[in-house]
Protein backbone atom coordinates (compact mmCIF):
# COMPACT_ATOMS: atom_id res chain seq x y z
CA UNK A 1 0.00 0.00 0.00
CA UNK A 2 1.27 3.19 -1.22
CA UNK A 3 1.47 5.80 1.62
CA UNK A 4 -0.44 9.11 2.75
CA UNK A 5 1.39 11.48 0.43
CA UNK A 6 -0.47 14.31 2.62
CA UNK A 7 0.43 13.05 5.82
CA UNK A 8 2.91 14.93 7.78
CA UNK A 9 4.39 12.36 9.21
CA UNK A 10 4.94 10.05 5.82
CA UNK A 11 7.31 13.09 4.86
CA UNK A 12 9.23 13.26 8.32
CA UNK A 13 9.62 9.55 8.14
CA UNK A 14 10.74 9.68 3.94
CA UNK A 15 13.27 12.86 4.83
CA UNK A 16 14.98 11.26 7.14
CA UNK A 17 16.44 9.41 4.10
CA UNK A 18 15.81 11.35 1.17
CA UNK A 19 18.55 14.17 0.38
CA UNK A 20 16.38 17.39 0.24
CA UNK A 21 16.15 18.47 -3.42
CA UNK A 22 13.41 20.71 -2.91
CA UNK A 23 13.14 21.59 -6.82
CA UNK A 24 13.04 17.55 -7.33
CA UNK A 25 10.50 17.56 -4.24
CA UNK A 26 8.61 20.24 -5.74
CA UNK A 27 8.57 18.70 -9.12
CA UNK A 28 7.47 15.19 -7.98
CA UNK A 29 4.61 17.45 -5.68
CA UNK A 30 3.63 18.64 -9.41
CA UNK A 31 3.76 15.57 -10.96
CA UNK A 32 1.68 13.37 -8.90
CA UNK A 33 -0.62 16.53 -7.95
CA UNK A 34 -1.35 16.35 -4.20
CA UNK A 35 -1.86 18.50 -1.57
CA UNK A 36 1.97 19.86 -0.39
CA UNK A 37 0.89 21.35 3.37
CA UNK A 38 2.30 18.34 4.41
CA UNK A 39 5.19 18.17 3.21
CA UNK A 40 5.95 22.06 3.73
CA UNK A 41 5.50 21.22 7.09
CA UNK A 42 7.98 18.22 7.20
CA UNK A 43 10.59 20.49 5.38
CA UNK A 44 9.79 23.02 8.53
CA UNK A 45 8.16 25.73 6.50
CA UNK A 46 4.13 27.07 7.56
CA UNK A 47 2.01 26.23 4.76
CA UNK A 48 -0.40 29.10 3.88
CA UNK A 49 -0.79 30.84 0.51
CA UNK A 50 2.49 32.62 -0.02
CA UNK A 51 5.01 29.77 0.51
CA UNK A 52 2.13 27.00 -1.54
CA UNK A 53 2.80 30.20 -4.34
CA UNK A 54 6.88 29.61 -3.80
CA UNK A 55 6.66 26.25 -3.99
CA UNK A 56 5.39 26.23 -7.27
CA UNK A 57 8.09 28.01 -8.06
CA UNK A 58 10.59 25.49 -7.09
CA UNK A 59 8.94 23.63 -9.43
CA UNK A 60 9.64 25.68 -12.20
CA UNK A 61 13.59 25.19 -11.91
CA UNK A 62 14.83 23.44 -14.79
CA UNK A 63 17.76 21.16 -14.48
CA UNK A 64 20.48 23.29 -14.52
CA UNK A 65 19.27 25.19 -11.40
CA UNK A 66 18.67 22.17 -9.36
CA UNK A 67 22.21 21.14 -10.06
CA UNK A 68 22.84 24.86 -8.59
CA UNK A 69 21.32 23.97 -5.51
CA UNK A 70 22.43 21.38 -4.82
CA UNK A 71 26.26 22.44 -5.31
CA UNK A 72 25.69 25.75 -3.35
CA UNK A 73 21.77 25.76 -1.75
CA UNK A 74 21.38 29.25 -3.04
CA UNK A 75 17.88 30.43 -1.79
CA UNK A 76 14.80 30.80 -4.49
CA UNK A 77 15.60 34.92 -5.52
CA UNK A 78 18.97 33.54 -7.21
CA UNK A 79 17.87 30.28 -8.89
CA UNK A 80 14.90 32.17 -10.47
CA UNK A 81 17.41 34.70 -11.74
CA UNK A 82 19.71 31.48 -12.84
CA UNK A 83 17.14 29.99 -14.18
CA UNK A 84 15.94 32.60 -16.78
CA UNK A 85 19.66 32.87 -18.71
CA UNK A 86 20.65 30.68 -21.86
CA UNK A 87 21.27 27.27 -20.84
CA UNK A 88 24.60 27.75 -22.99
CA UNK A 89 25.42 30.83 -20.78
CA UNK A 90 25.05 28.90 -17.76
CA UNK A 91 26.71 25.33 -19.04
CA UNK A 92 29.68 28.11 -19.65
CA UNK A 93 29.39 29.99 -15.72
CA UNK A 94 29.12 26.52 -13.97
CA UNK A 95 32.52 24.96 -15.56
CA UNK A 96 34.10 28.16 -15.04
CA UNK A 97 33.14 28.24 -11.28
CA UNK A 98 33.68 24.49 -10.93
CA UNK A 99 37.11 24.23 -12.59
CA UNK A 100 38.36 27.89 -10.61
CA UNK A 101 36.92 26.80 -7.15
CA UNK A 102 34.88 29.89 -7.15
CA UNK A 103 33.26 30.83 -3.90
CA UNK A 104 29.69 31.35 -3.02
CA UNK A 105 29.61 34.43 -2.77
CA UNK A 106 31.13 35.26 -5.96
CA UNK A 107 29.06 32.97 -7.83
CA UNK A 108 25.74 35.15 -5.97
CA UNK A 109 27.23 38.49 -7.21
CA UNK A 110 28.26 37.21 -10.95
CA UNK A 111 24.56 36.05 -10.84
CA UNK A 112 23.07 39.28 -10.11
CA UNK A 113 25.23 41.32 -12.14
CA UNK A 114 25.10 38.82 -15.61
CA UNK A 115 21.39 38.81 -15.47
CA UNK A 116 20.60 42.80 -15.48
CA UNK A 117 22.98 42.61 -18.52
CA UNK A 118 21.32 42.89 -22.66
CA UNK A 119 21.79 39.34 -24.62
CA UNK A 120 25.11 41.69 -26.39
CA UNK A 121 26.91 42.50 -23.19
CA UNK A 122 26.51 38.92 -21.49
CA UNK A 123 27.87 37.78 -24.74
CA UNK A 124 30.55 39.72 -24.91
CA UNK A 125 30.96 39.56 -20.54
CA UNK A 126 31.31 36.27 -20.79
CA UNK A 127 33.50 35.84 -23.49
CA UNK A 128 36.11 37.81 -21.48
CA UNK A 129 35.76 36.34 -18.24
CA UNK A 130 36.53 32.55 -20.28
CA UNK A 131 39.41 34.75 -21.95
CA UNK A 132 40.55 35.70 -18.01
CA UNK A 133 40.83 31.77 -17.26
CA UNK A 134 42.28 30.91 -20.41
CA UNK A 135 45.36 33.58 -20.66
CA UNK A 136 45.64 32.83 -16.61
CA UNK A 137 49.44 31.14 -16.45
CA UNK A 138 50.38 31.86 -12.78
CA UNK A 139 51.71 28.32 -11.11
CA UNK A 140 51.15 28.80 -7.70
CA UNK A 141 48.27 31.10 -6.11
CA UNK A 142 45.08 30.45 -6.38
CA UNK A 143 43.16 31.47 -9.03
CA UNK A 144 41.53 35.50 -9.08
CA UNK A 145 38.03 34.77 -8.85
CA UNK A 146 37.51 38.48 -7.38
CA UNK A 147 38.74 39.86 -10.66
CA UNK A 148 36.36 37.68 -12.70
CA UNK A 149 33.67 39.39 -10.22
CA UNK A 150 34.59 42.16 -10.70
CA UNK A 151 34.55 42.25 -14.70
CA UNK A 152 31.09 41.24 -14.16
CA UNK A 153 30.48 44.40 -12.08
CA UNK A 154 32.10 46.71 -14.25
CA UNK A 155 29.69 45.32 -17.10
CA UNK A 156 26.49 46.16 -15.16
CA UNK A 157 27.74 49.15 -13.71
CA UNK A 158 30.25 50.66 -15.99
CA UNK A 159 30.91 54.29 -14.44
CA UNK A 160 30.83 53.16 -10.96
CA UNK A 161 33.72 50.54 -12.13
CA UNK A 162 35.19 52.97 -14.02
CA UNK A 163 35.54 55.49 -10.60
CA UNK A 164 36.81 52.31 -8.63
CA UNK A 165 39.58 51.99 -10.86
CA UNK A 166 40.55 56.22 -10.49
CA UNK A 167 40.41 55.79 -6.86
CA UNK A 168 42.64 52.72 -7.00
CA UNK A 169 45.13 54.15 -9.25
CA UNK A 170 45.24 57.25 -6.52
CA UNK A 171 45.96 54.85 -4.28
CA UNK A 172 49.08 53.49 -5.80
CA UNK A 173 50.26 56.38 -6.31
CA UNK A 174 50.34 57.51 -3.13
CA UNK A 175 53.86 57.48 -0.73
CA UNK A 176 54.78 53.52 0.08
CA UNK A 177 55.16 53.28 3.53
CA UNK A 178 54.01 50.46 5.60
CA UNK A 179 53.30 53.01 8.49
CA UNK A 180 50.52 54.62 6.24
CA UNK A 181 47.65 53.75 4.60
CA UNK A 182 44.44 55.06 3.21
CA UNK A 183 42.02 52.54 3.38
CA UNK A 184 39.56 52.90 0.38
CA UNK A 185 35.92 52.48 1.36
CA UNK A 186 33.94 49.21 -0.34
CA UNK A 187 30.75 51.05 -1.31
CA UNK A 188 32.27 55.26 -3.12
CA UNK A 189 29.45 56.79 -1.77
CA UNK A 190 30.88 55.94 1.60
CA UNK A 191 31.69 59.85 1.94
CA UNK A 192 34.53 59.30 3.77
CA UNK A 193 38.07 58.07 3.96
CA UNK A 194 39.95 55.82 6.87
CA UNK A 195 43.47 57.08 7.05
CA UNK A 196 45.43 54.35 8.88
CA UNK A 197 49.00 55.50 10.93
CA UNK A 198 51.46 53.19 12.75
CA UNK A 199 52.88 55.30 15.27
CA UNK A 200 55.71 53.73 17.14
CA UNK A 201 58.06 56.91 18.18
CA UNK A 202 58.18 60.82 18.17
CA UNK A 203 59.61 59.88 14.83
CA UNK A 204 57.37 58.03 13.33
CA UNK A 205 54.72 60.66 14.14
CA UNK A 206 56.91 63.45 12.35
CA UNK A 207 57.64 61.65 9.06
CA UNK A 208 53.93 60.46 8.62
CA UNK A 209 52.59 64.17 9.73
CA UNK A 210 55.21 64.97 7.19
CA UNK A 211 53.70 62.67 4.16
CA UNK A 212 49.94 63.72 5.17
CA UNK A 213 51.05 67.96 4.79
CA UNK A 214 53.26 66.78 1.53
CA UNK A 215 51.36 68.86 -1.33
CA UNK A 216 51.15 66.07 -3.64
CA UNK A 217 50.42 63.47 -1.32
CA UNK A 218 47.64 65.88 -0.22
CA UNK A 219 46.32 66.56 -3.44
CA UNK A 220 45.99 62.83 -4.10
CA UNK A 221 44.25 62.31 -1.17
CA UNK A 222 41.63 65.01 -1.70
CA UNK A 223 41.13 63.60 -5.16
CA UNK A 224 40.21 60.51 -3.59
CA UNK A 225 37.60 61.84 -0.93
CA UNK A 226 36.35 64.09 -3.94
CA UNK A 227 35.30 60.55 -5.75
CA UNK A 228 33.85 59.20 -2.39
CA UNK A 229 31.59 61.80 -1.27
Amino acid sequence: MLPDLEEKQTWSFLLRFLKKNLPALARFNLEYNFAPDALLEALGWKAHYRSREEWKQWADLDELSEELYLSHEFPLNVLRLWNRLQTEERTAWYELWEARSFKKNLIREIILYFHDLDSNRRQDCLSEAIQFSENWKARSGSFPAESVRDLVYGYRYPEIHSMQEEVFRLQKSLPSDRRFKVLIPEHLEAGSLDIQLKVGSVDDLDELLAILQDSGARQRIQEILSLVQ
